[in-house]
């Protein structure tokens, strides 16, 4: 007999258990594999938009941080110019001070003391 002969004369019949798996058709497992991507798909997205925004927030904080920096840079210099001795002495005329000719200075000798 030849190899033909007994392929023909022979029947393969598959075993009666052969798992779960084999009796899922093909269609369901290319279903469970485009849900799965499409569930990491949007798991990524998630993951990167939060990253996104929290990188937003960071810029807007420095932004804000470096105004604020700016405003103080502003004030700083604000403080110099109305710290200037003739901006004071011109301060001082406004408001009725005058100056002084000359300084005296009290002398209190080394024995002295309060009164009680």
């Amino acid at each position: 007999m030849t190899t033909a002969c007994l392929a023909q004369s022979q029947s393969y019949e598959l075993p009666a258990h052969r798992g779960v798996f084999a009796r899922v058709p093909f269609l369901v497992w290319n279903i469970i594999a485009v849900a799965a991507i499409a569930v990491l798909g949007v798991a990524y997205l998630a993951e990167v938009n939060k990253t996104l925004s929290a990188s937003y927030e960071m810029r807007e904080a420095q932004k804000r941080v470096d105004a604020g920096g700016t405003a103080m840079r502003a004030n700083e210099i604000k403080l110099s110019e109305y710290s200037t001795i003739d901006n004071l002495t011109t301060q001082a005329a406004a408001i009725g001070m005058i100056p002084t000719s000359a300084v005296e200075y009290v002398n209190v000798s080394r024995t002295g003391v309060a009164m009680r």
